[in-house]
């Protein structure tokens, strides 16, 4: 999936703005942005999508395919409410933890990330 369309998941879903690139960071890392990645751990359990959600510790919380990119991004925001970006391994690791300062959601595309995202929904007037 292009990094535009994964945040506009991630401000569907009810991101902050300023999450975003962290965000974003964290599903290239996890995922590469593939909403059909999955990962199967040593002890037995799966991480599956964008996000990489955890059947095991959050199957209950987060019923549905998580390999549909919505439904992965609506329980990201639930992992994310519960415990921070700690939720993801790279986070911790320090590979996302300054995502904003290196421009992050330039990705490969050149395109760069700012504080402002396209509302698809919002009205749009012309003027002549």
């Amino acid at each position: 999936m292009s990094p535009i369309l994964v945040g506009y998941l991630l401000f569907a879903a009810g991101f902050e703005l300023d999450t975003i690139p962290t965000m974003l960071c964290i599903a290239k890392h996890e995922s590469s942005l593939d909403p059909r990645a999955v990962n199967k751990n040593t002890d037995g359990s799966e991480d599956h999508g964008l996000f990489q959600i955890n059947d095991r510790w959050w199957g209950k919380e987060c019923p549905g395919d998580m390999f549909n990119p919505g439904l992965n991004t609506k329980c990201a925001r639930l992992v994310y409410k519960k415990m921070g970006y700690h939720g993801w391994t790279v986070y911790r690791k320090g590979l996302c933890s300054d995502a904003r300062n290196r421009g992050f959601g330039a990705m490969e595309q050149g395109l760069w990330y700012t504080d402002r995202i396209y509302n698809p929904i919002a009205p749009v007037t012309f003027s002549y």
